[in-house]
């Protein structure tokens, strides 16, 4: 078959396979970069949520913080109000900082929803006993963030608005 070539349609036919070969390593190597790219796009994306989270952790352990440190707070007073809080600090303290080491060093891909839901935890308690809330630079401090999922029915952010806010402009 090849013995009927001349030199120049051999030399054609070698030139348009090597074109083949270097556009399929070319669209190899560019969909390669992209998956990269996505991935790298994804990895950001984490870090940022849990940057986010280990925030509103320390927000949260700083609350506590102002509150045993008030003296006419709820505190500074005896019983099982002032034992709980003492109780909850330690607890919000070894969670924000978790939650920051695991923003500096992830462990994993996913997000440490165990220790977050804690959080979320513990600043309900606290507002539950002292009535009071953080205050931020955007309002109250919200625990949701923006890919948790919507709400269910009957179960909204019911955030203490009594004009008792703690901590202005922190976060």
């Amino acid at each position: 078959r090849n013995k009927n070539i001349t030199h120049e349609q051999l030399a054609a036919q070698i030139a348009e396979v090597e074109a083949r070969k270097e556009a399929k390593e070319e669209e190899e190597r560019l969909e390669a970069r992209r998956i990269a790219e996505e991935e790298e796009q994804q990895r950001l994306v984490r870090k940022g949520r849990r940057e986010l989270l280990a925030k509103k952790a320390k927000t949260v352990e700083d609350f506590l913080q102002s509150i045993l440190r008030d003296p006419d707070g709820p505190s500074g007073r005896p019983g099982a109000t002032r034992d709980e809080l003492f109780e909850m600090h330690p607890r919000a303290q070894g969670l924000a900082l978790r939650l920051y080491s695991e923003f500096l060093h992830p462990g994993s891909k996913e997000l440490p929803e165990e220790d977050w839901a804690s959080v979320k935890e513990i600043y309900k308690r606290a507002q539950e006993l002292t009535g009071r809330f953080v205050m931020t630079e955007d309002g109250p401090l919200n625990l949701r963030n923006s890919w948790d999922p919507p709400p269910e029915e009957g179960e909204g952010d019911e955030q203490n608005t009594d004009g008792a806010g703690l901590g202005r402009g922190l976060l």
